[in-house]
């Protein structure tokens, strides 16, 4: 009890009567509130911009860009034409654009999941005060 008695003592509270209502303005601007942060599940379009910064997949885009670049210059000089040169170039385009999406649909499901847990965890939580010497 001995610890309980000299944390009453540090914040300036009666562990009988509890806290004083003329002092919760002094107190919440000393200690801030008692009130966490609002939780809000990142947005599927920044799950997506994060799992684009993967360097593996930067570098696949680079070779898409490649891919298609190169191809097409020997195409036109040789046929004259584009023709089916993009193909190669665009399928590594679209197979990041896929990996990239539905790993971020899944991680953005389970953020959504995760913060509304974490809601109702939150609206389980209760805790006893005393205020003039009652609970």
């Amino acid at each position: 009890m001995q610890g309980a008695e000299g944390l009453a003592r540090v914040l300036k509270t009666d562990l009988k009567n509890g806290l004083d209502e003329t002092d919760f303005d002094k107190r919440a601007s000393q200690f801030g509130d008692n009130v966490g942060d609002k939780l809000v599940p990142k947005s599927f379009w920044t799950i997506f911009a994060e799992a684009m910064g993967d360097i593996m997949l930067k570098i696949l885009l680079v070779c898409a860009v490649v891919s298609i670049v190169f191809e097409s210059y020997i195409a036109i000089s040789t046929t004259g034409s584009i023709g089916h040169a993009w193909v190669e170039g665009f399928a590594i385009f679209l197979a990041v654009f896929l990996v990239a999406g539905s790993g971020s649909f899944v991680d953005w499901r389970k953020e959504i999941q995760f913060v509304e847990n974490r809601k109702k965890t939150m609206l389980d939580l209760k805790t006893t005060v005393i205020r003039k010497g009652k609970q």
